[in-house]
């Protein structure tokens, strides 16, 4: 073989071997699904949602969740039949004071339709009962009390002294006379904000998980001041699109990782709103880090720029 053939050779091998690699296809359609807990505490994946790329359009679909919606049914069955006391008595534990050491104690007063945390009281009472909770029924003052100015003045660990509880008189309604609850069902246990799953590509990191209460919303309920109370039904296509928002490409996306070091220490990474992965870097922080939901093909958050 002449030199020029050999020569020849050698430069195809380096051009084949130096070819830049083929970026890899992303995926067309992510699946979502819920993380529902049975009686006995263990966790069931329920396929709740697809997110559809097409040509870089961004659509999402619910699919039909019969285990989702029931939980909706049954609240408004329930509220509907629920026969409202005559009375509610409400229990709080409070403080003495807010010092290092405070005492706390028990507070019960009662409600009745003469006083205008009555219906709210109903409500309260009613969800305890059902197993529900309330974004909104934590500041409701059922009970209040006069503050101290904090003393010694100056000192580290001064304190304010609290006195004179006695129940609530007001509920801080809107300029038309409303007050919003957000009803939420448990179906799962509360996640910390934490490390959640590992990275594929580096053993070494976690993708970070925000709080998550676990619940599922399931009605909104609104307080009116004369005693009106409307209850509508939320759907599982309501809350999902309340997750999961508005995907744009106008904002860049942050991502935040934990890595398995002694001090578990955070990261954040902007991907900004040009990438071609903005769509996964969008469903790692609203679908994964602010809510606990599973997400397939998995991301890996350290490959995502």
């Amino acid at each position: 073989m002449s030199r020029l053939a050999k020569l020849a050779i050698v430069t195809t091998l380096v051009s084949v071997a130096t070819a830049a690699p083929v970026a890899k296809a992303l995926p067309s359609t992510y699946s979502v699904k819920v993380k529902m807990a049975d009686k006995t505490g263990k966790i069931t994946l329920i396929p709740f949602a697809e997110i559809t790329r097409t040509n870089g359009v961004v659509s999402t679909k619910v699919l039909p969740v019969p285990q989702l919606e029931a939980l909706s049914k049954t609240f408004m069955t329930e509220w509907n039949a629920y026969k409202q006391p005559a009375s509610v008595k409400i229990t709080e534990h409070h403080p003495n004071n807010t010092g290092m050491r405070p005492v706390y104690s028990p507070y019960t007063f009662t409600f009745t339709p003469k006083d205008v945390l009555f219906k709210a009281a109903v409500v309260r009472e009613f969800l305890e009962k059902k197993g529900y909770k309330a974004l909104g029924m934590s500041t409701i003052d059922f009970v209040v009390w006069d503050a101290s100015a904090e003393y010694p003045p100056g000192a580290h660990d001064r304190a304010s002294t609290f006195s004179n509880f006695r129940k609530g008189t007001t509920l801080d309604y809107d300029q038309s006379g409303a007050y919003s609850l957000f009803i939420s069902k448990p179906i799962r246990p509360v996640r910390s904000g934490s490390e959640g799953r590992k990275s594929a590509s580096d053993p070494h990191t976690y993708l970070a998980t925000g709080y998550d209460e676990g619940e599922f919303e399931v009605a909104r309920m609104i307080l009116h001041s004369d005693g009106r109370i409307d209850v509508t039904p939320v759907t599982p296509a309501e809350v999902f699109a309340s997750n999961f928002g508005t995907f744009s490409t106008k904002e860049d996306i942050e991502i935040k990782t934990i890595g398995d070091d002694e001090y578990h220490t955070w990261a954040k990474r902007t991907v900004p709103k040009t990438s071609t992965q903005l769509l996964e870097a969008y469903i790692i922080e609203h679908l994964e880090y602010y809510n606990d939901y599973d997400v397939t093909p998995v991301i890996d958050p350290q490959t995502v720029r």
